[in-house]
């Protein structure tokens, strides 16, 4: 009995495996062969029928993850005010910072931006957009599909949402960063990004795609990635961050890479707003006291 479900096992085991190096290698190859003005249309397509992220899907139904919950207590994050959310999906982010007396913008490029659209039609001060991260730039000069969701706004804070920012290269990066600085100059800017842990999953893609290269030459490599259900990534560095923060006037006050990485750019002092709508931890805890300590 008990070898026989010991083989039983093993052979499940490595079914298992198979199954992952089969859409490792799927992933390899989309990876090598999709032609780079094609990436933005396949992730967008994944996206527009990813129903995880919509209302009733299992991200959107288990709210904000924990590293999440710790940006909107963080050190620099705004008590009340406005939030730019970059990469909002199914508005997903909506509900908690609605809660907590946020007013809400947000942006998304792909079909979930109507889902949050139907989220936030049961919210008070939230205004919807759909756009890229490409079109901050011409919202700065009052141009493009984003300009009309940052008419008469003044941003306190920026969440660039669930790694989004990892769906565009390393000079788009940098243009975004330099761009927030120009609409929310004021703001604090809380990244969010997928941690760069090495797996043997991971290293088995990776030699994946040395092979197909080594069946179409020339071969280039501009730090792309595909990845099943999220689509193309440019993953990132600490040091690829605190370079494009400092380029555009900011500062990297924290930088976290657990589970999923979380880095805080908070403009240079001098670029700074009055911190009327900032509180330090304490205060926090002191405002939401009563008259003896209680809460």
């Amino acid at each position: 009995m008990g070898l026989a479900w010991h083989a039983r096992e093993s052979v499940r085991s490595a079914a298992r495996r198979v199954q992952i190096r089969a859409k490792l290698l799927g992933a390899a190859l989309i990876a090598e062969l999709c032609p780079p003005t094609r990436r933005a249309d396949v992730t967008r397509w994944i996206y527009d029928r990813a129903d995880e992220y919509r209302k009733g899907g299992a991200f959107f139904d288990r709210g904000l993850f924990p590293w999440e919950e710790d940006l909107v207590v963080a050190r620099g994050f705004p008590v009340r005010g406005t939030v730019l959310v970059g990469g909002v999906g199914g508005g997903r982010w909506l509900r908690p910072l609605s809660a907590r007396g946020y007013r809400v913008l947000g942006f998304d490029p792909s079909n979930l931006i109507e889902h949050a659209r139907e989220v936030a039609r049961t919210l008070p001060h939230v205004k919807l957009a759909r756009g890229r991260y490409q079109d901050l730039g011409p919202a700065a000069r009052g141009a493009g599909p984003l300009a009309e969701l940052f008419d008469g706004e003044t941003i306190d804070a920026v969440v660039l949402a669930f790694g989004s920012i990892t769906h565009i290269a390393a000079a788009e990066r940098r243009a975004l960063m330099r761009d927030l600085k120009v609409l929310a100059p004021g703001a604090t800017v809380f990244l969010t990004f997928p941690s760069q842990r090495k797996s043997e999953w991971m290293s088995w893609y990776r030699n994946a795609r040395s092979w197909i290269r080594l069946l179409r030459r020339p071969a280039s490599d501009d730090g792309a990635d595909f990845i099943l259900g999220a689509g193309f990534v440019y993953l990132t560095t600490r040091s690829e961050i605190e370079a494009m923060c400092q380029e555009a006037g900011y500062s990297l006050e924290d930088y976290v890479e657990q589970e999923y990485g979380t880095a805080l750019a908070r403009p240079n002092r001098r670029d700074r707003r009055a911190p009327q709508n900032w509180m330090s931890p304490s205060d926090r805890i002191s405002s939401s006291a009563g008259p003896d300590g209680s809460r």
